[in-house]
């Protein structure tokens, strides 16, 4: 059977995977690293993440203030697997030249979502804290 250069890419990725292990009650997270829970219970963001969760998908963002918190609280025993943005972008950049579509989704994604948490960002400064607008959001 042959690989592809896609089916290659993702063994590169999934190679890039840290495995992580925690005791209940441990803060954890790390900015621009996407998290998927193996197995446990976390806390994050007033949220419960069980098995299969996965956080931090905003890990890509280069300005840190559109991204969504990542820390988060272990509530049972965990395990987890972990990949930084540095490691996704090595891997993308040996990848480039056989695949370079790659590089042009990721940047797309990245600008949509950064416009998406960038609008959000501004109709709550505009709401305000009491949920009540002080300034108009059409100009």
């Amino acid at each position: 059977r042959q690989i592809t250069h896609g089916n290659a890419f993702l063994v590169d990725l999934s190679m890039e995977l840290k495995i992580h292990i925690f005791s209940q009650e441990e803060a954890i997270g790390i900015p621009h690293t996407l998290y998927i829970l193996r197995r446990g219970i976390i806390s994050c963001r007033d949220r419960i993440l069980i098995s299969g969760s996965v956080w931090g998908e905003d890990f890509l963002l280069y300005n840190s203030s559109l991204a969504a918190p990542c820390e988060a609280n272990t509530l049972t025993y965990v395990e987890l697997t972990s990949l930084s943005r540095d490691n996704f972008m090595e891997v993308m950049e040996r990848f480039e030249k056989k695949l370079p579509f790659i590089p042009k989704t990721i940047r797309y994604h990245c600008r949509w979502m950064a416009m998406q948490r960038g609008v959000r960002r501004e109709a709550r400064r505009r709401l305000g804290k009491d949920g009540q607008s002080n300034v108009p959001l059409m100009i």
